[in-house]
């Protein structure tokens, strides 16, 4: 997350949209890192109200405190197969971030679509995912490492080993389910040349495709211009 909001170039004033923000890992780390720039401006965008209302009860006071202004927006960003529609103006958005999240929705270039129409003209746009191959069984052993040793603390607070356990046996079992319902067509992962020209063909510019998240890379970032 942390290359991935500096490949957005935050500048004072800018306005963000953080699609399918989940629980807060985008303004976790502005926060903790200090990363967010005089008068950030956040849209916590999801589909799923207890994720926001997690969001907004973890960080609201502590954006507020930091001169952020955010809003938190509840919005189905094309898990069904209505349209994607993110609920927000055209041409108003100075970044746009999808953390992980075009792999998971009905029609990724409708999404696309969406993400250049609330981008203005310029602005930077940084889009994730797994790669096609990842190993789930590196990022669980990776994972459960950084727990036990409490490196994730800043953002998940203490956990004892009983929760540490329950919540990497979860994981492991809804990763090997990840991979069956990719098999099934029902999730959608892109090499680095496929989620390049995705982007390229939806009409972004300058897409640059970098590997990221683990040794070797188990996750691919795109930055592009719209």
């Amino acid at each position: 997350m942390r290359e991935q909001i500096n490949a957005l170039g935050l500048k004072s004033g800018d306005s963000v949209a953080d699609l399918g923000c989940g629980t807060g890992q985008v303004p976790a780390v502005l926060l903790s890192e200090q990363m967010a720039p005089s008068g950030l401006r956040i849209a916590e965008i999801d589909f799923v109200a207890e994720a926001l209302q997690r969001v907004r009860w973890r960080f609201a006071g502590d954006m507020l405190r930091a001169e952020i202004s955010a809003e938190f927006v509840l919005a189905d960003l094309g898990s069904s197969k209505d349209r994607s529609t993110i609920p927000l103006r055209d041409e108003t958005q100075d970044a746009v971030l999808a953390s992980l999240l075009l792999s998971y929705v009905h029609d990724p270039t409708a999404l696309l679509e969406e993400i250049k129409r609330i981008a203005k003209r310029g602005a930077t746009v940084v889009v994730s995912t797994l790669r096609p191959d990842a190993d789930t069984s590196r990022i669980f052993v990776d994972g459960a490492e950084e727990l036990k040793a409490g490196a994730a603390s800043e953002f998940l607070g203490g956990l004892d080993p009983v929760d540490v356990d329950a919540s990497l046996r979860t994981f492991l079992n809804d990763a090997a389910r990840l991979l069956d319902l990719e098999e099934q067509g029902v999730f959608r992962f892109w090499s680095r040349e496929e989620l390049g020209s995705l982007l390229r063909n939806a009409g972004f510019r300058r897409v640059r495709v970098i590997p990221e998240f683990g040794s070797p890379p188990q996750a691919l970032v795109a930055i592009a211009t719209r």
